[in-house]
């Protein structure tokens, strides 16, 4: 495949001086015996270096297909040339169409990775001797891949170093622009000193000017900002005079530990009955605020028997023992601090602590205890909740269950209606059906459809 060449197309096509001398250049440079370079780490070259070539991606499958059509690993010789047809390379450039393979190859000519070695009909052939051994060839002449191939080297690492550039800024700009942003955030929400929602402004100015794919010029400048914001929020944080409140605790995140000091746990219920004698004037636990339906304290305890296994030593003889155990639950369940005072503010602490130990005894039917507790709590800032309702509701279920085998159909049958939530009344057993066929079918639809008015409707 070594052969002379020429210097002007077939047919139609205009000559481009430029491409003729550099066409030049590159013959007396291959004439001079570069080394050998592998095909392969060229086209990877090629491609890394791609946008700086103006190449595309139909365009680098053609090259690729040109360099399978050269049998050896190394391109070397002062004129290696390949001369597949047109439908050849369509085949193994997972056939692309003759007008994209045309424009593809105008491409590579153009940038100057192959050259035109083009017959006097503009065909691609070889002509041999009578042992094998090719005389002429005409095709594509790969002479500029050795030529250039430090060239393209060199911009490929050069591609790769901005890539690896820009990666670093961007990962350094978000990190900055997270610090300074949970920094604000915290400050306006934990009420610190400051003009924060100025430095917020200012934040939002420099996230805003940012394009979709900012440049690294571009992203370096925002860099440059968003650390000057970050250095001024740090800044502002410590001469904060109530820094030491604003400060969080890494416990607030962290994963439940159990712990059997039950102390703990006392202190935080006599916090949270402090919290709410300073936040809605409500009296202390040890002074309960009884409601004309608050349920007796035995009968929650019965309705309600985990609730006391949160309770230190196992024993709850008050409302301030149930109240401290369901501190301690609402925890476990998940119910946040703010809930539990609501609840405690919205319907008073031994209500709210009966309520809780019903949320704990019904924790498998229940998927949001927070959300539950804050309907709840809405009801009865609306007086439409009774907790005694309530724990009968659960004292029934419980009946039910305990019935005799006689009686297991009628309380499958009429277990939806037995535990219904708060707000809906209850039914005797005497007045429930005696068999199935006098009773209607239960429908779950038509079961949910009796909650709507519940706090169950939402969950």
């Amino acid at each position: 495949m070594l052969c002379a060449q020429t210097l002007t197309p077939h047919g139609r096509r205009t000559v481009d001086l430029g491409q003729v001398k550099l066409r030049l250049a590159n013959t007396r440079r291959a004439a001079a015996g570069p080394a050998p370079v592998n095909k392969w780490q060229v086209y990877r070259d090629v491609c890394s270096a791609s946008n700086l070539l103006g190449l595309r991606d139909r365009a680098l499958a053609v090259l690729n297909a040109l360099l399978s059509f050269y049998p050896e690993q190394e391109i070397t010789g002062p004129s290696p040339i390949v001369f597949p047809s047109n439908e050849q390379i369509s085949a193994r450039a997972h056939g692309i169409s003759g007008a994209t393979l045309r424009r593809a190859i105008t491409a590579l000519v153009e940038a100057g990775l192959i050259d035109r070695n083009d017959s006097p009909n503009g065909k691609r052939y070889v002509r041999r001797n009578a042992a094998g051994e090719i005389q002429r060839a005409f095709g594509f002449a790969l002479t500029p891949l050795i030529v250039r191939a430090q060239e393209l080297a060199a911009m490929a690492r050069s591609v790769r170093q901005e890539a690896e550039m820009l990666s670093q800024t961007r990962e350094a700009f978000s990190l900055c622009r997270r610090d300074a942003r949970k920094l604000i955030v915290a400050a306006i929400e934990q009420g610190g000193e400051g003009n924060w929602r100025d430095l917020l402004d200012r934040f939002q100015t420099i996230v805003g000017k940012l394009s979709r794919k900012p440049a690294i010029d571009e992203l370096r400048a925002a860099l440059a900002a968003m650390t000057a914001l970050r250095d001024l929020v740090i800044k502002s944080l410590e001469n904060n005079t109530n820094a030491a409140k604003m400060s969080g605790s890494d416990r607030q995140n962290e994963r439940h530990k159990e712990s059997h000091n039950t102390e703990s746990y006392k202190e935080n219920s006599e916090r949270i009955s402090q919290d709410l004698k300073a936040q809605a004037g409500s009296p202390e636990v040890d002074e309960p605020r009884r409601s004309a339906s608050l349920p007796p304290l035995d009968m929650v305890l019965q309705a309600c028997p985990q609730i006391v296994s949160y309770a230190k030593g196992q024993d709850i003889q008050t409302w301030r023992e149930l109240f401290i155990a369901a501190t301690l639950a609402s925890q476990m369940l998940g119910v946040s601090r703010d809930a539990w005072i609501e609840a405690c503010n919205a319907m008073g602490p031994e209500a709210a602590a009966a309520s809780l130990a019903h949320i704990l005894e019904r924790q498998e039917t229940i998927c949001n205890p927070g959300g539950y507790l804050r309907s709840l709590s809405k009801r009865a800032c609306a007086e439409a909740y009774d907790p005694c309702d309530m724990i009968m509701a659960l004292l029934a279920q419980r009946a039910v269950g305990m019935a005799t085998p006689a009686d297991d159909q009628t309380a499958r049958m009429s277990g939806p209606e037995i535990s219904c939530p708060v707000g809906l009344p209850t039914r005797k057993l005497q007045h429930l059906p005696r068999n199935r066929a006098s009773a209607p079918a239960h429908n779950p639809r038509s079961y949910h459809g009796r909650l709507s008015g519940s706090p169950l409707a939402a969950w």
